[in-house]
């Protein structure tokens, strides 16, 4: 599996940025230090603000995160998001709907540039579509809806994509990058890419779009 390599600062500051998009609440490095020696969160407990680098894996430290979150009273448990939509995928298509035409309906009207949200009339849109019964298509919303209240914004950014012609080295092209597999992020280093062609650098994997 891949991982990232990085100070122990840029975790620190990456974990309270994700707890308060999630939560709202700002974490300072001592709060982390505390809830992860009294949950025992082991991949934030001997971080400490410094020079010194760690190898943590992005699943790895998604669970932290959903951990210190849980730990905090703003989640339930410590299920990631997708396992929402994989679950909700799989109870629809047990009561005889279609998840794959309620999935090509919502990313339609995400992509169709109409709604900054997901609303009423969005909604009876997607009904629309993919001819789903409003009941099921709710259920799907729901567990999208889930799914993206659960996620690391880290691994949600845009696209960027650059040539290398070989002779510009690569540290000036981009300091590191993850490369999507059907389920997680994988990280890679520069020095792991060794034949020349177009370098891209991935932000995130998901199942579905957000709207707007």
């Amino acid at each position: 599996m891949g991982k990232i390599r990085a100070r122990h600062a840029y975790f620190l500051d990456l974990a309270s940025e994700e707890v308060a998009c999630g939560s709202g609440v700002l974490l300072t490095d001592n709060n982390i230090k505390t809830l992860s020696v009294r949950y025992d969160i082991d991949e934030f407990r001997y971080l400490e603000r410094g020079d010194r680098e760690t190898v943590i894996r992005p699943e790895d430290f998604e669970d932290a995160v959903l951990n210190i979150r849980k730990a905090i009273g703003n989640l339930p448990d410590t299920k990631m998001g997708q396992f929402f939509v994989f679950d909700a995928v799989g109870a629809l298509h047990d009561e005889g709907g279609d998840p794959i035409k309620i999935h090509e309906a919502y990313l339609a009207i995400s992509t169709s540039g109409k709604y900054a949200s997901v609303d009423k009339e969005a909604i009876e849109e997607i009904i629309a579509i993919s001819g789903q019964t409003p009941l099921h298509v709710l259920k799907f919303l729901q567990a999208v809806g889930e799914m993206q209240q659960r996620r690391m914004n880290f691994l949600c950014g845009r696209v960027r994509q650059k040539t290398w012609d070989g002779a510009v080295s690569l540290d000036r092209l981009f300091e590191g990058g993850t490369y999507p597999t059907t389920r997680r992020c994988i990280s890679i280093s520069v020095t792991s890419i060794t034949s020349p062609g177009t370098a891209r650098r991935w932000g995130a994997f998901t199942g579905a779009t957000s709207s707007g």
